[in-house]
C-alpha cells in the first residue's frame, strides 16, 4: 500500500503520505479515511445549516419567530451552537469509536486526534455554509454554493498535493532570472 500511495493519482485523491516507510494500519486508515470522511462532515454540516437558516426562511416559520421578541440573529446562533454541540459530540464518538477498534497503531491520542480533525471540519463548513446563507435568497443557493466551495477546495487541496511531489528542477540557475 505504501508503494501505491507514491502515485500521483493517489497523492491527488487521498493527499501526501507520510511515514510510508512505516505504514502501519492506523498510519493507513487515517491517511486514506481522513479526507473522505471530512467530505462526510463538509456535507453534514452544509446540510444541516441550509436546513435551519434558508428552508425556515422559506416556509414561513421565520416570520412567525421573528413576530416574537427575538433578535435578528437569533437562528444564526442557534444553528451555529447546534452545529458546534453536533460536531463536538461526533468528533468524541469518532475519537472513542476508533479506540474501541483497538487498531494496533492508533492510540487514545491519534483517535481523538482524528476525530478533533473532523470536528473542526465540519465547523468550518458550518461557518461557510452560514455565510452563503446570507449571500443567497434561497435554500439551493445556499446548497450550491457550499458545495461549488467544498469542490474547488477539494481540487485546490488535490492541485497543492501532486505540485508539491514535483522535484524542484536541476541545473538551472534561479538566482539569474531573479537578478534579471
Amino acid at each position: 500500500m505504501a508503494e501505491t500511495m507514491k502515485n500521483p493519482a493517489m497523492t491527488a485523491m487521498v493527499g501526501k503520505g507520510y511515514g510510508l516507510a512505516n505504514y502501519t494500519i492506523g498510519a493507513m486508515m487515517a491517511h486514506q479515511m481522513l479526507l473522505f470522511t471530512a467530505i462526510a462532515a463538509a456535507v453534514m454540516n452544509i446540510l444541516l445549516v441550509a436546513r435551519h437558516l434558508r428552508a425556515d426562511e422559506e416556509s414561513g416559520t421565520m416570520e412567525l419567530l421573528l413576530s416574537l421578541p427575538l433578535g435578528r440573529l437569533t437562528n444564526m446562533a442557534a444553528t451555529m451552537i447546534i452545529c458546534v454541540c453536533v460536531n463536538g459530540l461526533s468528533a468524541l464518538v469518532i475519537g472513542c469509536g476508533l479506540y474501541a477498534l483497538r487498531i494496533e497503531s492508533l492510540d487514545l491520542e491519534g483517535s481523538l486526534l482524528y476525530g478533533a480533525a473532523l470536528g473542526a471540519v465540519g465547523i468550518f463548513f458550518a461557518a461557510v455554509t452560514a455565510l452563503f446563507a446570507q449571500l443567497s435568497d434561497h435554500v439551493r443557493g445556499t446548497i450550491g454554493l457550499s458545495f461549488a466551495f467544498l469542490g474547488v477546495s477539494y481540487v485546490l487541496r488535490a492541485a497543492g498535493s501532486v505540485n508539491s511531489r514535483i522535484p524542484p528542477r536541476t541545473g538551472h540557475n534561479n538566482e539569474s532570472i531573479c537578478s534579471k
